[in-house]
């Protein structure tokens, strides 16, 4: 036998000692109970990318970062009915925007979907929300308050809209109003 084929049967020798080697340990990532001797290198890789399949944090995550979103949508989508809802003012428009700000605000932290630990999921889960996202939250949620075009000044401070009075009651009451407000306080 010339020096050639024998260094070529030690490379062969190598590489079946080192897939018997890597066998065990492969299928032990893989979370196998039961080892077999004789474990041909394809089924080992199978066997190893199904344990990483079975531990891989994806779907977790996948679910952790839908259900932030998920709690969270109703709260804004509130948060738009009542604006809608009520008197269309500039301090009711800027309180409904807080209110939005501070729900991205959270979405976007490191307690909600901007963890790191949601991996890419986590980073799906704002990108998808984002500005121009598959789910644009500021166009759904934000914008028909920000760009309400029916939104009016606050009323003056002595006037029967800030005193709590219904529209249409006359306005001799005012000063009667006033004074009982007065008494009250």
């Amino acid at each position: 036998m010339n020096t050639a084929t024998r260094q070529l049967g030690s490379a062969a020798e190598a590489a079946t000692s080192a897939a018997a080697i890597a066998a065990p340990a492969a299928l032990k990532a893989a979370g196998a109970t039961a080892w077999v001797p004789i474990v041909g290198p394809a089924i080992a890789a199978v066997s190893l990318g199904i344990g990483l399949w079975m531990n891989r944090k994806g779907p977790t995550q996948k679910v952790a970062s839908t259900n932030i979103v998920n709690e969270a949508e109703p709260h804004l989508a509130a948060n738009v009915q009542a604006y809608l809802a009520s008197a269309r003012t500039r301090t009711n428009q800027a309180a409904s925007l807080a209110n939005f700000d501070r729900i991205w605000a959270h979405i976007t932290s490191p307690q909600g979907c901007g963890t790191p630990d949601l991996g890419n999921p986590g980073k799906a889960c704002i990108r998808d929300r984002d500005r121009g996202g598959r789910w644009d939250w500021f166009a759904l949620y934000r914008d028909p308050i920000a760009q309400d075009p029916e939104v009016q000044d606050d009323p003056g401070p002595l006037s029967a809209e800030a005193l709590g009075q219904p529209e249409g009651l006359h306005r001799s009451l005012l000063p009667l109003s006033l004074i009982l407000l007065a008494l009250a306080v």
